[in-house]
Protein backbone atom coordinates (compact mmCIF):
# COMPACT_ATOMS: atom_id res chain seq x y z
CA UNK A 1 0.00 0.00 0.00
CA UNK A 2 3.16 2.30 0.87
CA UNK A 3 3.78 2.54 -3.15
CA UNK A 4 0.70 2.87 -4.18
CA UNK A 5 0.23 6.25 -1.70
CA UNK A 6 3.49 7.51 -3.30
CA UNK A 7 2.03 6.80 -6.73
CA UNK A 8 -0.88 8.70 -5.87
CA UNK A 9 0.97 11.85 -4.30
CA UNK A 10 3.11 11.77 -7.61
CA UNK A 11 -0.07 11.85 -9.87
CA UNK A 12 -1.48 14.45 -6.78
CA UNK A 13 1.34 16.69 -6.96
CA UNK A 14 2.10 16.67 -11.50
CA UNK A 15 -1.32 17.40 -11.43
CA UNK A 16 -1.86 20.51 -9.49
CA UNK A 17 1.79 21.96 -10.02
CA UNK A 18 2.72 24.27 -12.71
CA UNK A 19 6.29 22.91 -14.59
CA UNK A 20 8.76 25.31 -15.90
CA UNK A 21 8.39 25.62 -19.44
CA UNK A 22 11.15 27.19 -21.93
CA UNK A 23 11.53 28.64 -25.34
CA UNK A 24 14.46 30.76 -25.90
CA UNK A 25 13.87 32.18 -28.85
CA UNK A 26 18.17 31.39 -29.83
CA UNK A 27 17.56 28.12 -29.46
CA UNK A 28 14.56 26.46 -31.34
CA UNK A 29 15.65 22.92 -31.14
CA UNK A 30 13.69 20.94 -29.00
CA UNK A 31 13.02 17.23 -27.46
CA UNK A 32 10.78 15.49 -25.35
CA UNK A 33 11.21 12.23 -23.29
CA UNK A 34 7.87 10.34 -21.56
CA UNK A 35 7.97 8.91 -18.04
CA UNK A 36 5.67 5.97 -18.19
CA UNK A 37 3.91 4.53 -14.88
CA UNK A 38 2.10 1.40 -14.51
CA UNK A 39 1.04 -0.59 -11.28
CA UNK A 40 1.25 -4.52 -12.61
CA UNK A 41 -0.84 -6.79 -10.45
CA UNK A 42 0.11 -9.18 -7.46
CA UNK A 43 -2.16 -11.61 -9.37
CA UNK A 44 -3.53 -13.06 -12.47
CA UNK A 45 -7.14 -12.71 -11.70
CA UNK A 46 -7.85 -8.72 -12.23
CA UNK A 47 -10.92 -6.92 -12.71
CA UNK A 48 -10.61 -3.85 -14.24
CA UNK A 49 -13.04 -1.59 -14.69
CA UNK A 50 -12.85 1.85 -17.23
CA UNK A 51 -11.72 4.51 -15.87
CA UNK A 52 -12.64 8.37 -16.49
CA UNK A 53 -10.18 9.70 -13.95
CA UNK A 54 -7.04 9.57 -12.06
CA UNK A 55 -9.31 9.32 -8.98
CA UNK A 56 -10.92 6.27 -10.04
CA UNK A 57 -7.87 4.95 -11.45
CA UNK A 58 -6.70 4.67 -7.65
CA UNK A 59 -10.04 3.43 -6.34
CA UNK A 60 -9.91 -0.01 -8.26
CA UNK A 61 -9.58 -2.71 -5.64
CA UNK A 62 -6.23 -4.47 -8.21
CA UNK A 63 -4.20 -1.29 -8.08
CA UNK A 64 -4.13 -1.79 -4.09
CA UNK A 65 -2.71 -4.97 -4.79
CA UNK A 66 -0.13 -3.96 -7.49
CA UNK A 67 3.34 -3.33 -7.92
CA UNK A 68 3.83 0.39 -9.41
CA UNK A 69 7.08 0.67 -11.51
CA UNK A 70 8.56 3.18 -14.29
CA UNK A 71 9.94 1.83 -17.66
CA UNK A 72 13.10 2.77 -19.13
CA UNK A 73 15.19 1.80 -22.19
CA UNK A 74 18.68 1.11 -23.28
CA UNK A 75 19.49 2.74 -25.97
CA UNK A 76 21.17 0.55 -28.88
CA UNK A 77 25.09 1.39 -29.93
CA UNK A 78 25.62 3.35 -32.59
CA UNK A 79 28.75 5.40 -33.32
CA UNK A 80 26.69 8.26 -34.41
CA UNK A 81 24.94 8.55 -31.44
CA UNK A 82 26.51 10.49 -28.42
CA UNK A 83 23.83 8.96 -25.95
CA UNK A 84 24.66 5.50 -27.57
CA UNK A 85 24.08 2.56 -24.99
CA UNK A 86 23.03 4.91 -22.27
CA UNK A 87 19.68 4.36 -19.87
CA UNK A 88 17.06 6.80 -20.92
CA UNK A 89 13.69 7.32 -20.99
CA UNK A 90 11.75 6.57 -24.43
CA UNK A 91 12.15 9.85 -26.25
CA UNK A 92 13.57 12.46 -28.84
CA UNK A 93 13.68 15.11 -31.20
CA UNK A 94 10.84 17.52 -32.27
CA UNK A 95 9.60 17.70 -35.96
CA UNK A 96 8.58 20.20 -37.77
CA UNK A 97 5.42 21.72 -37.14
CA UNK A 98 4.92 19.08 -33.22
CA UNK A 99 4.19 20.16 -29.93
CA UNK A 100 6.60 18.80 -27.25
CA UNK A 101 3.35 16.70 -26.10
CA UNK A 102 3.09 15.55 -30.17
CA UNK A 103 6.81 14.71 -29.70
CA UNK A 104 6.88 12.30 -26.60
CA UNK A 105 4.19 10.36 -28.34
CA UNK A 106 5.25 10.06 -31.61
CA UNK A 107 8.70 8.57 -29.94
CA UNK A 108 7.03 6.44 -27.73
CA UNK A 109 5.31 4.88 -30.44
CA UNK A 110 8.05 4.70 -32.89
CA UNK A 111 11.09 3.62 -30.35
CA UNK A 112 8.40 0.94 -28.16
CA UNK A 113 5.34 0.25 -30.37
CA UNK A 114 3.61 1.74 -27.09
CA UNK A 115 0.83 4.18 -28.09
CA UNK A 116 0.27 6.56 -25.50
CA UNK A 117 -2.87 8.18 -26.85
CA UNK A 118 -5.23 5.82 -26.12
CA UNK A 119 -7.33 5.18 -22.84
CA UNK A 120 -5.09 3.20 -21.96
CA UNK A 121 -3.19 6.12 -20.59
CA UNK A 122 -3.62 9.42 -18.55
CA UNK A 123 -0.94 12.05 -19.08
CA UNK A 124 -0.67 13.17 -15.31
CA UNK A 125 1.66 16.52 -16.30
CA UNK A 126 5.11 17.24 -16.91
CA UNK A 127 8.33 17.76 -15.22
CA UNK A 128 10.06 20.90 -15.48
CA UNK A 129 11.86 21.70 -18.92
CA UNK A 130 15.51 21.28 -18.97
CA UNK A 131 17.86 23.21 -20.83
CA UNK A 132 20.83 20.84 -22.33
CA UNK A 133 24.33 22.78 -22.23
CA UNK A 134 27.53 21.89 -23.38
CA UNK A 135 29.67 21.46 -19.72
CA UNK A 136 32.86 23.21 -21.21
CA UNK A 137 31.17 26.09 -23.28
CA UNK A 138 28.10 26.59 -21.46
CA UNK A 139 26.25 26.16 -25.41
CA UNK A 140 22.58 25.53 -25.47
CA UNK A 141 22.20 22.19 -27.44
CA UNK A 142 18.37 22.04 -27.13
CA UNK A 143 15.23 21.95 -24.99
CA UNK A 144 14.06 18.56 -23.00
CA UNK A 145 10.63 18.89 -21.85
CA UNK A 146 9.87 15.25 -20.03
CA UNK A 147 6.37 14.21 -19.89
CA UNK A 148 4.46 11.68 -17.08
CA UNK A 149 1.85 9.29 -18.29
CA UNK A 150 0.19 6.55 -16.20
CA UNK A 151 -0.72 3.44 -17.92
CA UNK A 152 -4.98 2.62 -16.29
CA UNK A 153 -4.72 -0.64 -17.59
CA UNK A 154 -3.46 -3.55 -15.71
CA UNK A 155 -1.66 -5.77 -18.66
CA UNK A 156 0.63 -3.54 -20.74
CA UNK A 157 0.48 -3.90 -24.45
CA UNK A 158 3.48 -6.32 -26.23
CA UNK A 159 6.24 -3.85 -26.68
CA UNK A 160 7.68 -3.66 -30.33
CA UNK A 161 11.29 -2.58 -30.00
CA UNK A 162 13.02 -0.63 -32.67
CA UNK A 163 16.40 -2.29 -32.64
CA UNK A 164 17.95 0.21 -34.17
CA UNK A 165 17.20 2.55 -31.95
CA UNK A 166 16.67 0.76 -28.70
CA UNK A 167 18.42 -2.57 -27.12
CA UNK A 168 16.85 -3.33 -24.32
CA UNK A 169 13.51 -2.39 -22.14
CA UNK A 170 12.93 -2.42 -18.36
CA UNK A 171 10.14 -1.51 -15.63
CA UNK A 172 11.44 -0.72 -12.75
CA UNK A 173 9.13 -1.26 -8.97
CA UNK A 174 9.28 2.69 -7.45
CA UNK A 175 10.09 0.99 -4.28
CA UNK A 176 14.06 0.58 -5.68
CA UNK A 177 14.06 4.47 -5.52
CA UNK A 178 11.46 5.14 -2.70
CA UNK A 179 13.41 2.81 -0.34
CA UNK A 180 14.74 4.21 3.41
CA UNK A 181 17.95 1.72 2.98
CA UNK A 182 21.52 3.14 1.82
CA UNK A 183 22.58 2.62 -2.09
CA UNK A 184 25.52 0.70 -3.42
CA UNK A 185 26.55 2.90 -6.54
CA UNK A 186 29.21 3.28 -8.87
CA UNK A 187 30.71 5.96 -11.30
CA UNK A 188 30.65 6.40 -14.79
CA UNK A 189 33.92 8.01 -15.94
CA UNK A 190 34.65 10.51 -18.54
CA UNK A 191 37.45 11.80 -20.87
CA UNK A 192 38.21 15.83 -19.63
CA UNK A 193 39.86 16.20 -22.37
CA UNK A 194 38.26 18.26 -25.40
CA UNK A 195 36.53 16.33 -27.97
CA UNK A 196 38.90 17.69 -30.65
CA UNK A 197 41.66 16.47 -28.59
CA UNK A 198 40.90 12.66 -27.45
CA UNK A 199 42.49 11.59 -30.84
CA UNK A 200 45.95 11.68 -32.83
CA UNK A 201 49.32 13.18 -31.39
CA UNK A 202 48.15 14.78 -28.56
CA UNK A 203 45.39 12.71 -27.17
CA UNK A 204 48.26 11.09 -24.75
CA UNK A 205 48.86 14.82 -23.44
CA UNK A 206 45.66 15.77 -23.34
CA UNK A 207 44.23 13.18 -21.40
CA UNK A 208 47.29 13.07 -18.34
CA UNK A 209 46.95 17.08 -18.16
CA UNK A 210 42.95 17.13 -17.39
CA UNK A 211 42.68 13.74 -16.29
CA UNK A 212 39.03 12.24 -16.32
CA UNK A 213 35.63 12.52 -14.42
CA UNK A 214 33.49 10.57 -12.63
CA UNK A 215 29.81 10.63 -12.13
CA UNK A 216 27.33 8.87 -9.71
CA UNK A 217 25.41 5.97 -11.02
CA UNK A 218 23.31 3.72 -10.05
CA UNK A 219 22.31 0.13 -11.24
CA UNK A 220 18.74 -0.98 -11.37
CA UNK A 221 17.63 -4.53 -10.82
CA UNK A 222 18.40 -7.52 -12.95
CA UNK A 223 15.32 -9.16 -12.36
CA UNK A 224 12.60 -8.83 -14.87
CA UNK A 225 9.31 -9.97 -13.89
CA UNK A 226 7.43 -8.93 -16.89
CA UNK A 227 7.19 -11.57 -19.72
CA UNK A 228 5.64 -9.18 -21.98
CA UNK A 229 8.36 -6.79 -22.88
CA UNK A 230 9.26 -8.82 -26.57
CA UNK A 231 13.03 -8.80 -25.21
CA UNK A 232 15.38 -10.16 -22.92
CA UNK A 233 16.75 -6.97 -19.94
CA UNK A 234 18.08 -9.32 -17.69
CA UNK A 235 21.44 -9.63 -19.86
CA UNK A 236 21.94 -6.16 -20.29
CA UNK A 237 23.19 -3.75 -17.67
CA UNK A 238 21.01 -0.49 -17.10
CA UNK A 239 23.33 1.70 -15.60
CA UNK A 240 21.17 5.07 -14.48
CA UNK A 241 23.33 8.54 -14.32
CA UNK A 242 22.81 11.66 -16.15
CA UNK A 243 20.04 13.66 -17.12
CA UNK A 244 18.14 10.42 -16.77
CA UNK A 245 18.81 9.96 -13.54
CA UNK A 246 17.92 13.78 -12.50
CA UNK A 247 15.01 12.99 -14.17
CA UNK A 248 14.03 10.46 -12.00
CA UNK A 249 15.05 12.24 -9.01
CA UNK A 250 12.20 15.27 -9.78
CA UNK A 251 9.62 12.53 -10.25
CA UNK A 252 10.83 10.98 -6.97
CA UNK A 253 10.59 14.62 -5.12
CA UNK A 254 6.98 14.55 -6.37
CA UNK A 255 6.34 12.26 -4.08
CA UNK A 256 7.68 12.53 -0.97
CA UNK A 257 4.90 14.37 0.51
CA UNK A 258 3.27 11.10 0.01
CA UNK A 259 4.98 10.06 3.31
CA UNK A 260 5.73 10.79 6.96
CA UNK A 261 8.48 13.82 5.70
CA UNK A 262 8.81 15.57 8.72
CA UNK A 263 10.99 14.73 12.19
CA UNK A 264 11.87 16.58 15.09
CA UNK A 265 14.44 17.20 16.83
CA UNK A 266 16.15 19.78 19.43
CA UNK A 267 17.39 22.98 18.29
CA UNK A 268 20.54 23.91 18.58
CA UNK A 269 20.43 26.89 20.45
CA UNK A 270 17.73 26.03 22.91
CA UNK A 271 16.90 22.26 23.79
CA UNK A 272 13.66 22.99 24.41
CA UNK A 273 12.28 24.28 21.74
CA UNK A 274 11.41 21.27 19.27
CA UNK A 275 12.26 22.44 15.33
CA UNK A 276 10.73 20.64 12.30
CA UNK A 277 13.01 19.10 9.51
CA UNK A 278 11.89 17.68 6.09
CA UNK A 279 13.51 13.94 5.31
CA UNK A 280 14.54 13.46 2.13
CA UNK A 281 14.41 9.87 0.60
CA UNK A 282 17.96 8.47 0.51
CA UNK A 283 17.58 8.27 -3.68
CA UNK A 284 17.15 11.85 -3.72
CA UNK A 285 20.24 12.51 -1.63
CA UNK A 286 22.23 10.23 -3.60
CA UNK A 287 21.43 12.45 -6.45
CA UNK A 288 22.92 15.25 -5.45
CA UNK A 289 26.04 13.97 -5.07
CA UNK A 290 29.07 15.87 -6.93
CA UNK A 291 31.20 14.19 -9.83
CA UNK A 292 35.24 13.28 -8.46
CA UNK A 293 37.78 14.33 -10.19
CA UNK A 294 41.07 12.41 -10.41
CA UNK A 295 43.26 15.59 -10.84
CA UNK A 296 43.19 17.24 -7.06
CA UNK A 297 43.89 20.64 -8.40
CA UNK A 298 40.48 20.48 -10.20
CA UNK A 299 38.88 19.04 -7.60
CA UNK A 300 39.84 21.77 -5.18
CA UNK A 301 38.74 24.36 -8.13
CA UNK A 302 35.29 22.41 -8.39
CA UNK A 303 34.78 23.10 -5.21
CA UNK A 304 35.45 26.45 -4.54
CA UNK A 305 33.66 27.47 -8.20
CA UNK A 306 30.50 25.51 -6.05
CA UNK A 307 30.76 27.07 -3.08
CA UNK A 308 31.06 30.85 -5.23
CA UNK A 309 28.58 30.21 -7.36
CA UNK A 310 26.03 29.37 -4.38
CA UNK A 311 26.36 32.18 -2.64
CA UNK A 312 25.62 33.92 -5.73
CA UNK A 313 22.63 32.11 -6.35
CA UNK A 314 21.73 32.50 -2.25
CA UNK A 315 22.55 36.20 -2.80
CA UNK A 316 20.41 36.64 -5.65
CA UNK A 317 17.14 34.84 -4.16
CA UNK A 318 17.62 36.55 -0.86
CA UNK A 319 18.53 40.76 -2.19
CA UNK A 320 16.43 40.57 -5.14
CA UNK A 321 19.26 41.76 -7.35
CA UNK A 322 18.31 39.82 -10.53
CA UNK A 323 19.57 42.08 -12.56
CA UNK A 324 23.01 42.42 -11.34
CA UNK A 325 23.74 38.66 -10.24
CA UNK A 326 23.15 36.00 -12.41
CA UNK A 327 19.96 33.75 -11.47
CA UNK A 328 20.57 30.18 -10.27
CA UNK A 329 16.94 28.21 -10.00
CA UNK A 330 18.51 25.05 -8.85
CA UNK A 331 21.44 22.74 -7.79
CA UNK A 332 21.87 21.14 -11.19
CA UNK A 333 22.42 24.27 -12.64
CA UNK A 334 24.95 25.08 -10.04
CA UNK A 335 27.17 22.23 -10.16
CA UNK A 336 26.40 22.52 -13.84
CA UNK A 337 28.21 26.47 -13.93
CA UNK A 338 30.84 25.28 -11.04
CA UNK A 339 31.96 22.51 -13.20
CA UNK A 340 32.32 24.13 -16.20
CA UNK A 341 34.40 27.14 -14.64
CA UNK A 342 36.87 25.08 -12.68
CA UNK A 343 37.31 23.29 -15.96
CA UNK A 344 37.35 26.83 -18.00
CA UNK A 345 40.26 27.72 -14.77
CA UNK A 346 42.01 24.21 -14.74
CA UNK A 347 42.35 24.89 -19.00
CA UNK A 348 43.72 28.24 -18.40
CA UNK A 349 46.08 27.28 -15.62
CA UNK A 350 47.45 24.10 -17.77
CA UNK A 351 48.53 26.58 -20.71
CA UNK A 352 49.96 29.08 -18.73
CA UNK A 353 52.13 26.27 -17.44
CA UNK A 354 53.15 25.17 -20.34
CA UNK A 355 53.85 28.33 -21.79
CA UNK A 356 56.32 29.13 -18.86
CA UNK A 357 57.87 26.08 -19.36
CA UNK A 358 58.45 26.64 -22.97
CA UNK A 359 59.52 30.41 -22.29
CA UNK A 360 62.09 29.20 -19.66
CA UNK A 361 63.18 26.39 -22.08
CA UNK A 362 64.24 28.77 -25.21
CA UNK A 363 65.72 31.58 -22.60
CA UNK A 364 67.79 28.90 -21.43
CA UNK A 365 69.21 27.53 -24.87
CA UNK A 366 69.39 31.03 -26.02
CA UNK A 367 71.53 32.17 -23.04
CA UNK A 368 73.37 29.22 -23.09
Amino acid sequence: MAEQKYLSKIAETLMTREPLVIHPPSQPRRAAVALVLRCRPNTTSVVANSVSSVKSFFEQAWVNDSQPELLYMLRATRVTDQWSGHVAFPGGKSEPGETDRDTAIREVQEELGLNLDTDNFIQLGQLDAREIKSPLDNKLMMVLTPFVFLQTVPETPTLSLQESEVAAVKWVPLSFFLTNELYNYDYVTQNLAPRSMRKGNLAPLARSMMGTVSFPAIDLPTQDQDSNNNNDSSSHHFRLWGITLGMTRDLMICAEGGRPTWKHKHSKTSPSIVQSTKETFPFVKFCKSPPLFSRKDISFLFWLMHRITSFKGNLTRSSGRKNMLPKIDSEDETMLIAFRRAIGLAVVLRISGVAWIVYFVIKKLLID
